[in-house]
């Protein structure tokens, strides 16, 4: 009767297993270590394969839908086309962009309270502007982010680095700057927070190395009814609470976990996510050439504040100009001519010259 028991325990236990694993929707990328607990998903490089059959978007088209892919249907939505970030990507991934400006992508409705959490952001931020730019928010029905559920945002302070990452939330209210090192915009990285109630209870990382801590003084759970990507949802005024604070950079990657997540997992999530972005440099400096410039001027300046002129004058073999100290020009020819130019009409134009010959041949 034992052993009928515990096979029947075991099979419980494969049975929950498999359920679990196969909770993802189908187009997700099975690839994912950790699926215990995953509330949210956003994974860019799902929404333009053929197998997910969604609408296909072009190259830097506007995205109205970023789907999620834990199976919780979660999808975060921008019916309004101005506010719609934009799509970019090449055949094993792709990035949501957002201008800082007003794009956001948003979702509500979720009746979720999570008492712990692990949140994975992969990232590329392009600027800090500041005054809070927030890369992600939740809360309750309502309610300010910082206050009833989390934010993560890139401070109050502009930066011309990536050296600041906000976190606020139910329980740890307060500027807190957890990001301890310094990293160029523009490159793609891997934020991991987790968040229990606890004395170091709010722990960050980058790129699967620990950052700073802080306290979480309290056992309520945050309240995950309203999520906002790209944006933050508060008021500090008597204005009632809304979106704000916009993000100009892009997003890869947004999961978040109902639990804190044991080392080992986190790490097995960073290890996937940073794969993720070793493979999507690789393939982008292999597939993306440069691209010749259609109708190039005839001298391109690339420095500010300069302005090139064609002279009317016809020269062979030139290979350097210059401006002699009493002011005359003289161009030079690898055949041995030196040239001597002249402005005939006084326009400020050199339109005339008179060539002599030096002999550079070795006795």
């Amino acid at each position: 009767m034992r052993a009928r028991h515990k096979f029947l325990f075991a099979s419980f236990i494969l049975i929950s297993a498999t359920l679990a694993s196969r909770a993802l929707e189908p187009w997700a990328d099975e690839k994912l270590p950790v699926k215990d607990g995953l509330e949210l998903w956003l994974d860019a490089s799902r929404e333009n394969i053929g197998s997910a059959g969604f609408r296909p978007i072009p190259q830097g088209g506007p995205i109205d839908i970023w789907h999620d892919a834990s199976g919780k249907k979660r999808h975060v939505r921008q019916p309004v086309p101005e506010f719609r970030p934009h799509f970019f990507g090449l055949a094993t991934w792709a990035s949501i962009r957002f201008d800082g400006t007003n794009d956001f992508l948003s979702a509500a409705g979720f009746a979720t309270e999570l008492k712990d959490a692990t949140i994975f952001i992969r990232t590329a931020p392009r600027t800090n502007s500041g005054d809070f730019p927030g890369i992600l928010s939740f809360n309750k029905t309502g309610g300010n982010d910082y206050a009833t559920g989390v934010s993560i945002d890139l401070g109050p302070k502009a930066t011309k680095h990536f050296e600041s990452i906000n976190v606020e939330g139910g329980g740890f209210i307060g500027i807190k700057d957890l990001l301890n090192t310094t990293v160029p915009f523009g490159a793609a990285h891997v934020i991991a927070l987790t968040i229990q109630p606890d004395k170091n209870g709010v722990q960050l990382w980058l790129d699967g190395v620990r950052q700073g801590v802080c306290d979480r003084g309290t056992n309520e759970p945050i309240t995950l009814e309203e999520l906002t990507i790209g944006a933050r949802f508060f008021s500090n005024t008597t204005e009632p609470a809304h979106v704000q604070k916009f993000f100009d950079g892009d997003l890869f990657d947004v999961l978040i976990y109902s639990r804190v997540l044991k080392d080992a997992e986190r790490s097995d999530v960073e290890k996937f996510l940073m794969a993720k972005n070793a493979a999507q440099n690789l393939e982008g400096r292999k597939v993306v050439p440069l691209e010749a410039v259609k109708n190039p001027p005839p001298v391109q300046m690339f420095l500010p504040g300069f302005v090139s002129r064609e002279l009317p004058v016809k020269l062979n073999n030139i290979n350097d100009v210059k401006y002699r100290e009493d002011g005359k020009l003289v161009a030079l020819g690898y055949d041995g001519a030196i040239w001597l130019l002249t402005d005939s009409d006084g326009d400020g134009i050199e339109d005339k010259g008179a060539a002599t010959r030096v002999d550079f041949s070795i006795k």
